[in-house]
This record gives structure tokens, sequence and C-alpha cells, in this order.
């Protein structure tokens, strides 16, 4: 399968009017009731998969992110299932029904095609932020620069030059649709499609502003200040409504789509919000217990290992471990313990654990050393 965009012959920043109106001139050619050609058919699935993902913000989002959607196809493991849900959903069906037969209220009902083509919503702005580990604890603002749409100052966002108005259009006298009549394999049928020469809106701009081309926005770089907030996972999508592209003649803006990257710790490993380390212990502190301090990303901690403490025990230190995400909860930090035994003794640390072996008659290797020969 190839480039999603490539499949309906539009760019990648395409607006929602613009892939629909691709998706429905090309299924139109390649709909095997109307094309006999044998290579229509894969033609067709090709064009409906491609739709089915970029006409729905989510899937196109993830689409643009990671170059694919769902299963390992990218489309979901259901594929293209024929004619009766055209590869997945209602919406699909739906809309090749429009195509064909007007949309709507059925063949010869033609739907309202100027509160359909109303201005849509501007466009999301996909980015990322990177982040340190530290910065991920406590939460962090950042300064982001992103290529969006703002509103036309020149035409306050309206697409028409000031003292100008709007006309009818003279192609649909204002309806915002045309009707048609069309030769289909299922007879003669009347067809009712929006306006091509308005857009579906029924007039058009006597003087279109010359600055933004009639459209009411521009493009422009400029930074936004976002809040990260403490406990952010690595790779989450934060998402912030309204900060998008403004969309064309004062329709609402899109939403930014921040995905962030956290550099990984020298000193913690996190695991969902709790933190692992590990903590090596000599022998003597594990035998007899010790008060240590420690790091956890809180801060320091005073603990205390209790006595006779093995090799191998995890300590959990509750609500030490990392906030989570808009809550005034944490999870816990969790210490793998490690008790260091040495390879070699000094001669007074092998005398004192040699006596103490006597005392508690407990047989040891003779005069080889802490861990001298055995024979």
């Amino acid at each position: 399968m190839k480039n999603l965009y490539e499949a309906l012959g539009i760019e990648k920043g395409a607006s929602e009017m613009e892939i629909k109106r691709a998706y429905r001139k090309l299924a139109s050619k390649y709909h095997p009731d109307v094309n006999k050609d044998a290579s229509a058919l894969e033609k067709f699935k090709e064009i409906q998969q491609a739709y089915e993902v970029l006409s729905d913000p989510k899937k196109r989002s993830q689409y643009d992110q990671f170059g694919s959607v769902g299963g390992p196809e990218g489309f979901g493991s259901g594929g293209f299932e024929g004619f009766s849900g055209f590869g997945g959903g209602q919406s699909g069906f739906e809309d090749i029904f429009e195509t064909f037969f007007g949309g709507g209220g059925g063949p010869f009902g033609a739907t309202n095609a100027r509160q359909k083509n109303r201005p849509q919503k501007g466009e999301d702005i996909q980015t990322y932020v990177d982040i340190s580990f530290s910065e991920s604890v406590t939460g962090v603002k950042k300064e982001i620069e992103v290529n969006t749409f703002e509103s036309c100052e020149k035409c306050e966002g309206k697409g028409i030059s000031k003292g100008s108005s709007y006309k009818t259009c003279a192609t649909c006298h204002g309806a915002g649709s045309v009707t048609r009549q069309q030769r289909t394999p299922f007879g003669i049928i009347q067809t009712s499609a929006v306006c091509s020469n308005c857009n579906g809106e029924g007039q058009i701009p006597e003087n279109p502003c010359t600055s933004c081309g009639g459209k009411g926005r521009k493009q422009k770089r400029k930074n936004i200040t976002v809040h990260i907030p403490a406990g952010v996972f690595h790779e989450a999508l934060l998402r912030i409504s309204g900060k998008g592209a403004v969309g064309e003649k004062g329709a609402p803006p899109g939403d930014l789509l921040i995905r962030i990257h956290v550099a990984q710790s020298r000193e913690f490993t996190r695991e969902g919000d709790d933190i692992h380390t590990t903590l090596h212990l000599h022998y003597l502190q594990a035998i007899l217990g010790a008060e240590i301090k420690i790091k956890t990303v809180l801060g320091e901690e005073t603990i205390r290992i209790p006595a006779g403490t093995p090799n191998g025990k995890i300590l959990r230190l509750k609500n030490k471990g990392m906030p989570k995400v808009n809550s005034s909860s944490t999870g816990d930090h969790l210490l793998h313990i490690v008790v260091d035994i040495p390879e070699k003794l000094s001669s007074t640390e092998e005398k004192t654990l040699r006596k103490l072996s006597e005392d508690l008659k407990i047989p040891v290797q003779e005069e080889e050393g802490f861990f001298g020969k055995i024979f």
C-alpha cells in the first residue's frame, strides 16, 4: 500500500474538505459498479482505505506520527470487507451513497449543502518536545515554535476586502449544491452534489482579500508556551484544545498535539508510576541492619535496613515514586537489595570471623584465605 496521501492525490497538509473532495472524485471514478476495468476494484480498495484513515482525526494523527494505524497492515485486522461496509464502518458507506445518490434522506434527496460544507474546524498541529527525566518529575513549562495558520489581520478572518460583501453563486443560485442526471448500472438517476464554484456555501466573495486570497487566514510561525504536567510518561501525547491552526473564514482552530520525549535517567528506572533502584549493602549492614541515606525522585531519604536483610530483598517505600498525572497521589519507590560479599578480607577481619566461626562451631576452610582453594 503506497502513501495514503498519494492514494488520494493530495498533499499531507490537506484540509478535511480537500480530503473529502478527492475521495468523492476518485470513488465515483473507480467504483466497481461504474468502472468495469479489472484493476478498478483494487484501486477502489486503496482509495477507501486511505479515506478511512485520513478522514478520522485520531487515525490521521497516528498515521502522520508513526506511518501506520492499528494492525500489521496499518488499517486494523479487518481489512476490506466488500461493499456491505466499505472497509470498516457505516460512515464509509454513507460517503459512497452520497457520491452516487445525492446523500441525505435517500436517492433523490439532496442534503443541505451549505450546512454540510460550512467552514471546517482548523487543522490540528503536531509536534514534539524533549524534556529531561527530572523535568518529567516536577513538570515544566516549555516554549515551542510551530508552523500554523492565524486569522488574516487585513480582512479580520472574513476572506473579503473591507467594504466588500458576498454575492449569490451563479452556478448553484445560492443552493450550495447542483443537481444533475447520471447514467449508472441502476438506470438514470438524479443526483445532487456540492457546488464546486462556491464549495457548497451558496455565495462567493465579490472581492477576495488580497492578503489571504479569500481564505481568511495566513500561514505563520509562532511561539506557544505549554505546561507539561508532573509525572508525564515518555511518548505521552498531550492535547491542548484550541491551540491548533485557525480554520478558514473564521472557523474555530484545531488542537495542538505534543508528543513528549523524556530522556532516560542514569539513576532511576520507571515502571508505571513506580521507581526502581538498586542498593548495594555491605554484608555486615545486611546482617546487623543499618540506617542509610538514599536518593529518590522526590529528594533524599533516610531509611532503616532491617537486621538480617537477605540478598535480593525488595524494600518498598510508599509514595516516594513518580507523581501521577493530574493527581495528588504518587507511586512507590522499590529498592532492590544487593548484598556485597568481599573477595578478600584483611587479616584482622579474617581473624575475627574465624574466631566467630569457632565460637559458633561452624566449620570453615582452614588457612586458605577467605576464598581460598578448596581441596
